[in-house]
């Protein structure tokens, strides 16, 4: 299970570090999706992956406004389902996660509010041998 989990997070990872690829344009989203990298986007095709999401209301563009849906091309690029849930406020969050109300593989709260989950041990440290590009961030 264990491994499971830091196998979601790897991929939310590179789902969160992709999402402003798709704004950028790098990928485009027709009929079929295609990148321009050297990445495997479709390694984990029919292996019937699901990704929980729970971030801030209009952090990943949902395809309105002329905007690419980045949710539904990631699900196309990679075959992994998401289940993307949004909230209104840190304390909504914390209060949603705190409860055991709510089973997320991927959290996106605000650097105060991470630092209290860290705290109360409601967050896993990140193991960067399983995130490769990792080198590639400043």
């Amino acid at each position: 299970m264990k491994r499971f989990a830091v196998l979601l997070l790897t991929l939310a990872m590179a789902f969160c570090c992709a999402a402003p690829a798709f704004a950028a344009g790098t990928i485009e989203v027709t009929e079929d999706v295609s990148v321009s990298d050297d990445y495997d986007w479709t390694r984990f095709q029919g292996q019937n992956l699901t990704l929980n999401v729970y971030n801030w209301g209009e952090y990943i563009s949902n395809g309105s406004d002329d905007s690419v849906d980045v949710v539904a091309a990631f699900e196309k690029l990679t075959g992994i389902k998401v289940n993307y849930t949004t909230f209104d406020s840190n304390e909504s969050m914390y209060a949603k996660l705190k409860s055991g109300a709510a089973n997320y593989d991927v959290v996106i709260p605000s650097d105060y509010m991470v630092a209290k989950m860290i705290a109360e041990g409601m967050l896993a440290p990140l193991d960067y041998s399983n995130i490769p590009n990792s080198q590639n961030i400043d």
